[in-house]
């Protein structure tokens, strides 16, 4: 079995290095790489549409299998191609991104985890909050991304470190207002 960590790259959408996002497979075969590639390239083609169009998106940057200690590389892969942002308009703020909330089913036992959609434009804010058609499209990229069945034997979840364990997630949020990253320091 391997537990996939697939790294995405997300650059030229503000100030700085490029940012980073984490999303974990579950693969009992240890033969659904590509899959799991694909799947994660999807969801960000999708949120690409509402992107400046200066974001460059590469999934597949690091991938490991975080399933053995120490985690080792994969066999040979080929990332997908490059997905680029699609909207024009005045960028939102670097700091004001969506989140999206997974959510794991079991109660005694769960795991959250979240995704920040940085790079956004002013065409997806209403009055201070994300417009109710964007978040009908994040929302839908969302679930096509853990509910997507075509896919045999892959799973799409949260990873604890801490507990060495897989969570498969049941389900999701997206709050109607947009998160907002600050620095940890004071």
């Amino acid at each position: 079995m391997a537990i996939w960590r697939i790294t995405t790259s997300i650059s030229g959408i503000g100030p700085g290095g490029p940012g980073v996002s984490v999303m974990h497979w579950e693969d009992p075969g240890a033969d659904a790489l590509d899959g799991a590639l694909a799947q994660t390239a999807e969801f960000w083609d999708d949120m690409s549409g509402d992107m400046v169009s200066t974001a460059v998106i590469n999934v597949g940057t690091d991938v490991v299998d975080v399933a053995t200690f120490p985690p080792t590389d994969p066999p040979p892969y080929t990332p997908p191609p490059t997905i680029t942002g699609d909207a024009l308009g005045t960028p939102l703020p670097w700091a004001t991104q969506l989140c999206v909330t997974w959510k794991t089913g079991i109660r005694s036992r769960s795991a959250t985890g979240r995704t920040f959609i940085p790079g956004l434009t002013e065409l997806v804010n209403d009055d201070g909050t994300p417009s109710t058609l964007f978040l009908g499209r994040a929302n839908a990229a969302a679930l096509a991304l853990y509910s997507d069945e075509g896919i045999i034997d892959l799973e799409f979840g949260v990873y604890s470190r801490k507990l060495e364990t897989f969570f498969e997630v049941t389900s999701h949020l997206i709050q109607d207002k947009w998160a907002v990253l600050t620095s940890r320091r004071d």
